[in-house]
């Protein structure tokens, strides 16, 4: 949530002076009249006061920064990372194509968890009907193919033994979830009875696209008055005691909320 920019001027003959705030990689592109030619080996590039130089020609130059040093990468950075269009929050997984992912077969979830998961999956499916005048898709873990995966965010609906795609992914997810023993989320351990996680995190069967675990949008009916106010309401992740109801304001008492680091890790 903090400004992140960066500046640069590029000259053929001095090449690249930027100045960053707040960023962790940059992939430079030639401008539009230059881009035929490709950068040569040896192009100049200062950045943040740190002269670097492209060790072989390409068309396009990637920048990583590890502390406060930049080196030019070898090639681009695929490591679980934040990134633009994979960088969270909750609502991020709402502005590209998205499905919900329902249990082809609800069994074992205790009756509070149950419950709180049959109402919120009807409310986000209305809620997407009234605000965003769309119907959602909608498929069972069963149906979900391997064309899915590719093409769209997976919003999951259930706990891992009753959506199989939930159980699939979780030993890949940063929690720890068995609802007859534990719930481990960042650091902390809640009952499994009461409480649910809602997490977004890159898809482990897809880095390119979000899974996203029993959450539509996270603005909600107190939020609509003014679409000022129909922002992101809880970060990356949070964990919600259903033994509180939910409201126009929240989906039940908010236990904890916040945002992984740039590696999707929880912060140190």
């Amino acid at each position: 949530w903090q400004d992140s920019r960066a500046d640069a001027t590029y000259t053929p003959e001095g090449g690249f002076r930027i100045t960053t705030r707040n960023l962790r990689s940059l992939r430079l592109h030639l401008p539009t009249k230059d881009i035929q030619f490709g950068f040569k080996a040896g192009t100049q590039v200062h950045i943040d006061g740190q002269p670097l130089a492209t060790p072989r020609p390409g068309p396009v130059i990637h920048l990583l920064r590890t502390g406060k040093q930049w080196a030019v990468a070898r090639e681009p950075h695929h490591a679980l990372r934040k990134r633009p269009g994979l960088q969270g929050p909750i609502d991020d997984a709402f502005l590209e194509p998205f499905a919900f992912v329902t249990p082809s077969h609800p069994c074992c979830a205790p009756p509070a968890i149950e419950k709180w998961i049959q109402a919120e999956l009807q409310h986000a499916t209305d809620r997407w009907r009234a605000l965003y005048r769309a119907e959602p898709r909608i498929f069972k873990d069963a149906e979900v193919t391997r064309e899915h995966i590719e093409k769209y965010h997976l919003v999951l609906w259930g706990t891992p033994r009753a959506n199989t795609l939930l159980g699939k992914t979780l030993p890949n997810l940063p929690i720890q979830w068995d609802h007859e023993q534990l719930l481990a989320v960042n650091g902390q351990t809640y009952d499994p009875a009461h409480h649910i996680p809602l997490l977004i995190h890159p898809n482990p069967l897809n880095p390119r696209k979000y899974i996203l675990l029993n959450s539509g949008p996270t603005h909600r009916e107190a939020h609509d008055r003014t679409n000022s106010l129909q922002n992101p309401r809880l970060g990356d992740w949070a964990v919600i005691d259903v033994r509180q109801k939910p409201s126009a304001e929240a989906p039940g008492r908010i236990a904890d909320r916040g945002f992984f680091n740039e590696q999707w890790q929880w912060p140190q």
